[in-house]
């Protein structure tokens, strides 16, 4: 009763006020005093009184029927805001310059990521997208930033990924390519590694500097073991490995004495053994299949005395200890040995291991066993051609290591 009460006294105190004959006297004797704000506050406070007293009235009196409807109608309201934002954002598309689409050639566009960063942080929204390596040809006036520019990473990554041709020192350094060098270039920035046998994913981790969330995403690497079976090769996203060390500038260069063997010189005990010492083929392990024959020992046409026998294998691959014994050589070495390993096996017995691509895995004074991954095949110091050079060394002497280990 207060509300109306109020409204007839409104109506009342506006018809004193106000009368109106003609169009006229509306405007002048209706507006012209509103206007010189002698009847609008009265006007406004008294409305914002009403309405405020019967919405009061209505939301509690009525809270079983009007205010019940009016709550439920905010929180729909409110739902369907939030949900049509989230549609409209993934019919009508995002802001582009925050994203990065993951792609693969055969299931098509998957999934549109939101990252923070740029190219070389992207990982697959689906476990199946495994990345890819692109093969490039290099061309006159090709430069390793051009080419690393042209598929946006960085060099390091064509480095990591070509070891057979920036294995050495010298190439890592000079970065030239000339023209017809074949490439491989991975898809984002980072290691392009090559899997070994007994590697592990943990292993490899360690060795790269990579991040285990992405490489298991990346590479579609299954929980819980994360098993590397069938895996030739994984992609580490902004992983890094060491670059190949500078030769020594101080390194004392070995003098040997070359000479041929004669069988009354040595107690020979069969094929794959020598003076008790038990030989194993250095380049046994699975992914050094294929690997052939350029050298063997002694003079050769040109009159230079070869001292080993040359293993070649395309790309490189792991090499094996010939024997179990003690590292005396891991490094590099003046001479044309390049990054080399020497063995004391014992009995008089050495083994040499020559041109690595500086990957290894041991150091002076480790004792290591017969058939142990020791180092990456390459072609640093005087090499024509990604291979290992193996010697065999009895009492200082070089001989033709042919009839003893098993190659």
């Amino acid at each position: 009763m207060k509300a109306k009460d109020t409204l007839n006294k409104l109506s009342i105190n506006i018809n004193k006020n106000l009368k109106f004959s003609t169009l006229k006297d509306i405007f002048f004797k209706g507006f012209k005093p509103v206007l010189r704000i002698k009847v609008l506050p009265t006007v406004l406070i008294n409305l914002f009184m009403l309405l405020k007293t019967t919405a009061v009235s209505k939301f509690y009196w009525g809270r079983g029927g009007l205010y019940k409807k009016a709550l439920h109608g905010i929180v729909l309201l409110i739902t369907g805001i939030v949900v049509f934002s989230g549609l409209s954002s993934r019919l009508f598309g995002l802001n582009n310059s925050n994203i990065i689409q993951a792609y693969n050639p055969t299931i098509g566009n998957v999934d549109l990521l939101e990252q923070g960063g740029g190219l070389q942080t992207i990982i697959p929204a689906d476990p199946n997208v495994t990345f890819s390596v692109k093969q490039y040809t290099a061309s006159n006036g090709d430069t390793l930033q051009s080419v690393a520019d042209k598929y946006r990473v960085t060099k390091d990554t064509i480095k990591w990924a070509n070891p057979d041709k920036f294995g050495t020192y010298t190439a890592y350094t000079s970065e030239k390519i000339n023209p017809g060098d074949q490439l491989s270039i991975p898809e984002i920035s980072g290691v392009l590694y090559n899997v070994k046998s007994d590697d592990t994913l943990d292993t490899i981790i360690s060795k790269t500097a990579g991040d285990k969330f992405q490489v298991v995403e990346i590479n579609g690497l299954e929980a819980p073991d994360y098993s590397l079976k069938g895996r030739s090769k994984l992609l580490i996203p902004n992983g890094s490995i060491k670059a190949p060390n500078a030769p020594p500038s101080s390194i004392p260069v070995a003098v040997y004495v070359r000479r041929t063997v004669t069988a009354g010189d040595i107690s020979t005990g069969g094929l794959g053994s020598l003076n008790g010492i038990a030989f194993s083929n250095p380049l046994s392990d699975p992914d050094c299949r294929g690997y052939g024959w350029s050298r063997g020992f002694g003079y050769q046409a040109n009159g230079f005395f070869h001292d080993g026998v040359d293993l070649p294998k395309g790309g490189g691959c792991p090499v094996r200890a010939a024997c179990t014994g003690n590292v005396e050589i891991a490094g590099w070495q003046n001479g044309g040995q390049g990054f080399n390993i020497r063995i004391n096996c014992g009995n008089g017995i050495q083994t040499s291991y020559y041109h690595s691509n500086g990957d290894m895995a041991v150091k002076v004074g480790d004792h290591v066993n017969k058939g142990q991954f020791i180092m990456e095949m390459g072609c640093s110091g005087n090499c024509t051609g990604t291979h290992l050079h193996f010697g065999l060394r009895l009492n200082g002497q070089f001989i033709d290591p042919s009839p003893y280990v098993p190659y």
